[in-house]
């Protein structure tokens, strides 16, 4: 069992940023659309 964790530390380490980075570019996409519709 710690071996598999051994496996997984590096894959979830690399994964969480790109996730956490996918999803500030969802939520700014978001804001965008909100703010050009608001002004408009």
């Amino acid at each position: 069992m710690a071996y598999l964790n051994r496996i997984d530390a590096p894959a979830a380490a690399s994964y969480t940023p790109m996730h956490i980075h996918t999803l500030f570019r969802t939520c700014q996409l978001e804001l965008i659309l909100i703010m050009a519709f608001g002004a408009s």
